[in-house]
């Protein structure tokens, strides 16, 4: 592709050559000082219908202007578009040289012209030869594609040139796969938040199981809320909604299942940390060390260690096994310099392995 900044210093350049303001360049051109101010900061390109009459006021060819050669440009400029593309040979290769040249020319071509360009090019060529011109398509060629894609049940060709069709045509083709239950998931991330919503409702009201998961992604934490609370009373599976639905929501679950005794494992990564820690601190109360082996991982670090030197207070290292593994090394070193003082070297091994590097507790065993 042309690098625009490239070109925009040539034009530059040259300009000042003949010894023109913006302003004068633009007046002979027929167009605005802001547009010749874009061309040279390489934010944007001169229009393929200005280039022979900018190539003649500045004394470049447009070859020199473009920074490259183009066959595309020079035939479109010479024949005209339909007639030039009229003698391109039908063949991959030729196609595929087409191709790549529309690739480069595209920012300075009318959309009609790349549209024309490029439904010479599909004759032969796959898609996935062309996806970088889709972004100078206009979203109704886009939308054509798609529809022929899509009646042709071609998903890779679909998967390449859905995100420049309108969203409008994805709504209506979603609803339409909805009803038929033939949903294509590729499609859900550029469908609109609204029509989602709606769709997820109504497979809610419909039982359409299957299709909630696949929905639940892309729908709004409200819907996935009231989605969750229906499920959970009906006692079904939950574990795919559990990281679309809001924390408040998750929070409330446990604590419910908490105060009957039977809390989902699965649910606890997706609760907030003040809900782990009230829920921790509680079942240490009730069951000791032994009762935290499910929130273990997800304790904060400040509740886990008023847990371990309540436990340490009241059972020494007996249990300290269990939660080692998950606090600070610096902590239990400095628990293992107590212990050491007070009873000695044997008393450490429920802590032993978990201290790591060179502590004050070898430091006093080397020395003595």
């Amino acid at each position: 592709m042309f690098v625009m900044g490239q070109a925009g210093r040539k034009i530059s350049a040259a300009r000042k050559e003949k010894n023109m303001t913006q302003m004068e360049l633009a007046d002979r051109l027929g167009i605005s000082f802001q547009a010749v101010s874009n061309w040279e900061r390489g934010m944007s390109m001169p229009d393929i219908s200005k280039l022979p009459e900018l190539s003649e006021l500045l004394g470049l060819s447009i070859d020199e202007l473009l920074g490259k050669s183009s066959d595309l440009v020079k035939g479109i400029l010479t024949e005209g578009e339909k007639e030039y593309l009229e003698q391109i040979e039908e063949t991959p290769q030729s196609l595929k040289v087409l191709a790549e040249d529309l690739t480069e020319v595209a920012p300075i071509l009318k959309p009609k012209q790349i549209e024309e360009t490029f439904d010479k090019t599909r004759k032969k060529l796959d898609l996935s030869e062309l996806e970088e011109i889709f972004p100078f398509l206009g979203s109704g060629f886009c939308d054509k594609i798609f529809l022929e894609c899509l009646e042709r049940e071609e998903i890779e060709q679909i998967q390449r040139i859905v995100p420049f069709a309108s969203r409008e045509l994805i709504d209506e083709t979603i609803k339409v796969q909805i009803v038929e239950e033939n949903l294509m998931e590729e499609l859900l991330p550029f469908a609109s938040r609204s029509v989602l919503d709606q769709l997820f409702r109504e497979c809610l009201e419909k039982e359409k199981f299957g299709q909630l998961e696949e929905l639940v992604v892309f729908v709004s934490r409200e819907e996935a809320d009231r989605a969750f609370q229906k499920l959970l009373q009906e006692g079904r599976p939950l574990e795919r909604f559990f990281p679309f639905v809001s924390r408040e929501l998750i929070d409330e679950t446990i604590r419910a299942q908490f105060a009957k005794g039977d809390i989902m494992e699965e649910m606890l990564p997706f609760a907030s940390r003040q809900a782990i820690d009230d829920l921790s601190e509680q079942t240490y109360g009730e069951k000791g060390i032994g009762g935290l082996d499910d929130f273990l991982p997800f304790i904060s670090r400040e509740k886990l260690r008023q847990i371990a030197e309540l436990e340490y207070r009241k059972n020494g290292l007996q249990h300290f096994a269990e939660i080692a593994p998950f606090l600070e090394k610096d902590y239990l070193r400095q628990v293992a310099a107590e212990v050491l003082k007070e009873s000695g070297f044997c008393n450490l091994d429920a802590i032993l392995p978990f201290l790591g590097g060179k502590t004050p507790v070898f430091q006093k065993n080397q020395e003595e």
